[in-house]
């Protein structure tokens, strides 16, 4: 199974050993500074690929030097990238991602590309040869008809999925309800499923999807591992102890690890305990999903981890 990962193009610049944000005109010494490739549909798609996935992506970037270092590193990779497109008329998407001595994240987000990154920039003709199409971020995506783009992807018979992100405007339900109906698989965190829902916990929020025409449901908890639910099952996959060190991107390695999984046949459980295993790695390492080099390591970190 071939599989898209479309939106989200982001250059994270990581700022690791914060203990504390000075006052201003004030100094804080810190341990490093990174400049990482980010964004849900990259990370996503670094992490399918180290796995052995066969992975497309598609996105906008600047023509500015975030945008050359992301359309290099994605060179590097060897993910096929034709549907990456460069405007001259919007800056690259950049976050700064101040991670604090237990590796838990606060973010400064300069919104660009994404928010710009419409229909027109995608090439529906290449797109279509991808089986399912994995569109994370959304809340960030202002200017993408995804409603849309869903439903030819619907007639076209593909497999939809969706991830979701932190909404700055609020407008939690509001913004994806147009899309619930299409979905097969929805990928929020515990957080983001909270704010749609308004449920408390995670067998609530997943019936309240269900009810509005998802087909299956996983939600992301963190160290505490993954909730899914079908048509006709539910299930708790419990997640890894790791050493944490940076937690960028880790919930893209768990959609990725899950994706893997689908692609490859799986039943929903296991791919959702893949998907955990992929995400613990991500946290041990600075960075989105650098600890993740291959399935080899990932299936041996699985075996150790249950003896």
């Amino acid at each position: 199974m071939r599989i898209a990962c479309v939106g989200q193009l982001v250059a994270d610049v990581i700022v690791k050993g914060v203990t504390h944000l000075p006052d201003r005109g004030d100094v804080c010494v810190i341990d490093s500074v990174n400049l990482k490739t980010g964004g849900c549909a990259l990370n996503c798609a670094v992490v399918l690929d180290r796995l052995g996935a066969d992975v497309g992506l598609f996105g906008l970037v600047g023509d500015d030097p975030q945008g050359r270092f992301l359309l290099d590193e994605i060179a590097w990779t060897g993910i096929k990238a034709a549907g990456v497109k460069v405007r001259g008329d919007t800056p690259t998407t950049t976050s700064i991602i101040v991670v604090s001595e237990d590796g838990e994240r606060t973010i400064l987000y300069a919104k660009g590309s994404m928010e710009s990154f419409s229909l027109s920039d995608l090439n529906l003709e290449d797109l279509a040869g991808w089986d399912l199409w994995h569109i994370p971020g959304v809340s960030k995506l202002d200017s993408f008809d995804l409603r849309a783009l869903l439903i030819q992807g619907r007639e076209m018979g593909r497999i939809l999925t969706i991830d979701t992100d932190f909404d700055t405007s609020g407008r939690w339900y509001e913004n994806v309800a147009p899309y619930l109906e299409h979905l097969d698989y929805f990928l929020p965190s515990e957080g983001e499923a909270r704010a749609i829902s308004g449920r408390e916990d995670p067998r609530g929020m997943a019936e309240f999807f269900l009810s509005k025409g998802v087909r299956n449901v996983v939600i992301k908890l963190g160290a505490k591992g993954a909730f899914y639910r079908t048509k006709d099952r539910e299930g708790h996959a419990p997640g890894f102890s790791v050493p944490c060190r940076d937690a960028t991107g880790a919930g893209d390695s768990f959609v990725a690890g899950l994706l893997f999984g689908l692609s490859e046949g799986w039943d929903i459980e296991p791919c959702v305990r893949f998907g955990n295993a992929c995400g613990a790695l991500s946290v041990t390492e600075v960075g989105a999903g650098g600890a993740v080099r291959d399935l080899t390591g990932v299936l041996e970190f699985m075996r150790a981890q249950s003896t």
